[in-house]
């Protein structure tokens, strides 16, 4: 007699990065992730428009209430973070539930935050960023970022080698800071820092995404 195992019920929390366009980072993905059964979430992690929404605590508690609120509902969540994102997500990984962690040119090494706010005020010239969510942003980094040596559960790294902001080293680095034994880097020639975006290799990142996310599930 052959045994029918129930499909798990998965979610998806997609973690933005630091900048204007917020969720909209995900614009592209989204559509392939329901597609593919998936629930996805998008949170916004702050208001630029609240001059007091500067506490990084808060920007990762708003991503941490909607793992809270959905946990009783899935099998298993899946983080994805972009940038800022990443170190959000790896902050979460440990989660009840969270079964695994993937991570968009992740802000391990920012190296310089000039870097980042150059490049978002370039493309973004109509609204300025204030300095207090500057250092937000660095604050939360550099208070966080050591989580990444806590995450166990299998973990798809994917960089751009022509990342104008988070330079690939940075996902080098997490490699070898990264403890779980099921981890890999998926590394773009010509790319750029928004890959889910990048016409060169935006549709390569989604199949990635999606491999990862079913392999284990099918």
């Amino acid at each position: 007699m052959k045994i029918f195992q129930k499909k798990a019920k998965i979610a998806v929390v997609c973690i933005h990065g630091f900048g204007l366009r917020g969720p909209k980072e995900f614009t592209n993905l989204l559509s392939p992730l329901e597609k593919a059964g998936y629930k996805v979430f998008t949170p916004k992690l702050f208001d630029l428009d609240n001059p007091n929404d500067i506490e990084w605590g808060n920007w990762i508690f708003n991503a941490e209430k909607v793992i809270n609120n959905i946990q009783n509902d899935y099998d298993e969540i899946i983080l994805i973070g972009f940038s800022m994102g990443g170190i959000i997500a790896s902050y979460l990984a440990n989660k009840a539930k969270v079964s695994k962690i993937i991570l968009l040119a992740c802000a391990y090494d920012y190296l310089n935050i000039d870097n980042v706010i150059d490049y978002i005020f370039k493309r973004n010239k109509a609204q300025a960023i204030p300095q207090a969510f500057k250092d937000c942003f660095r604050e939360l980094v550099d208070n966080t970022k050591s989580s990444v040596e806590r995450i166990k559960i299998p973990c798809l790294l994917l960089h751009c080698s022509e990342d104008e902001v988070i330079n690939i080293s940075s996902s080098y680095k997490l490699m070898k800071k990264i403890p779980a034994k099921d981890k890999m880097l998926i590394t773009f020639s010509g790319g750029q820092h928004r890959l889910l975006d990048d016409e060169s290799c935006k549709d390569y990142v989604i199949d990635d995404i999606l491999y990862f996310i079913k392999k284990s599930h099918e």
